[in-house]
């Protein structure tokens, strides 16, 4: 079985809430700097051990914003005319 990775950059994954998830904490403190938003994890204790038994939401990226976007592609545009 092959071991679990970070979908975002390959480093393999070890606890269960970054396993469910698919990416590790560094990666996805990045993502949500920048509006992406990771389901809250449920955890109990059973016979003494913590147990990740679910979670509380998904992922979502940022909303995108339609006025943004044609900006990007006014600069890109322009940016490409005066070349």
């Amino acid at each position: 079985m092959k071991k679990p990775q970070c979908s975002r950059c390959g480093r393999a994954l070890s606890d269960p809430f970054s396993i469910a998830v698919g990416m590790g904490p560094d990666c996805r403190g990045d993502l949500a700097k920048k509006g992406w938003k990771f389901p809250k994890p449920k955890w109990n204790v059973i016979r003494g051990h913590v147990v990740l038994v679910g979670m509380d939401g998904k992922v979502e990226p940022p909303p995108v914003n339609i006025s943004d976007r044609k900006k990007k592609a006014r600069k890109v545009k322009d940016e490409n005319a005066e070349s």
